[in-house]
């Protein structure tokens, strides 16, 4: 799932997306000099296992600092099977000669991300342009290889070990057992939680969902986001339409006609009507009232442990 995802460009759309999200509105409190813009191992010279120059200056620019870091970062851990560990050395060693703001630890995680998708793109750029050319290309089997870490990585995790390297206390969290309890105050507890120890998540995309505690999970059990989570195609769609008109089905619209005649395109030619619903309850529902009607009979066969949902009817044919 995951080749797929990146192969159709769509991780890109999820990243510039979490870019939008986390590093734009923190602009205006980040602060700004001249950098070098890409500090990589191919531009840094040594003698005697010390730095002695730099070269490529023509990549020098005047940008926000933790651009600088977030890119030598990249270039330093992608090619590493666990990136933060070398990116939790490179930043106390930067740290210790210039010191970190916590706002810009908190938009490393979503820099670096971005940094990853410039170099494989200019990668795939030049190959179509200058395929003779193998020095932009010598980094995007590593540059790949991180993106598939970097989306399992939860970005609490990352910003946690940032601020670990540099001696800054990590976010802080509310216990479970306070989210538990504030939860109960005003949902019932009829509404029960998953799992003996439930997990308070924070954040998710694709397949993966990350809790407010830094550890990520493969979902292999939600039932809602069919198309995973976060997925930036249904995102962007969402908000297209919802900027545009949001109403039910009492009205006409031209919408709700073009999705149904889509749908049936995928059945056979005898079903030939849709009836929407919200919900899997209400789905239930309605195709218990429906056979009803149609057999004439109250009798209804179900299976052991079966769930079909919340409404009365739906309850009352659940195991």
């Amino acid at each position: 799932m995951l080749l797929i995802i990146l192969k159709t460009g769509v991780l890109f759309s999820t990243f510039f997306l979490q870019y939008e999200e986390n590093v734009i509105p923190a602009l205006p409190f980040l602060r700004r000099q001249v950098i070098h813009n890409d500090a990589n191992e191919w531009n840094v010279l040594t003698k005697n296992n010390r730095i002695s120059g730099i070269i490529d200056f023509g990549d020098f620019t005047y940008s926000f600092l933790i651009n600088e870091l977030a890119i030598a970062i990249t270039y330093g851990c992608y090619d590493k099977e666990d990136p933060l560990v070398w990116a939790a050395f490179i930043l106390k060693s930067y740290h210790e000669k210039l010191p970190l703001t916590e706002k810009e630890l908190g938009v490393l995680y979503y820099l670096i991300s971005a940094r990853l998708i410039i170099s494989v793109r200019q990668s795939a750029h030049s190959k179509k342009t200058n395929p003779e050319n193998t020095y932009a290309t010598v980094s995007e089997n590593a540059a790949w290889q991180m993106l598939y870490k970097w989306i399992e990585t939860n970005p609490i995790a990352a910003e946690n070990c940032f601020r670990a390297a540099v001696g800054i206390p990590k976010t802080k969290q509310v216990s479970t057992e306070r989210i538990i309890k504030r939860r109960h105050r005003h949902v019932s507890s009829v509404l029960s939680l998953s799992y003996d120890e439930p997990i308070h998540m924070a954040k998710s995309a694709f397949q993966y969902m990350y809790d407010a505690f830094g550890n990520t999970f493969l979902d292999a059990y939600n039932n809602i986001p069919h198309v995973g989570h976060s997925h930036p195609k249904v995102v962007k769609t969402g908000q297209r339409q919802m900027a545009k008109l949001n109403t039910n089905t009492r009205y006409l619209y031209d919408e709700l006609p073009n999705y149904a005649e889509k749908l049936l395109a995928k059945f056979p030619d005898r079903l030939n009507k849709v009836f929407f619903v919200n919900s899997g309850s209400s789905a239930s529902d309605l195709a218990i009232r429906m056979a009803k009607i149609h057999t004439q009979k109250e009798g209804i066969m179900v299976m052991e442990h079966g769930y079909h949902g919340h409404t009365q009817m739906a309850i009352d044919i659940s195991d």
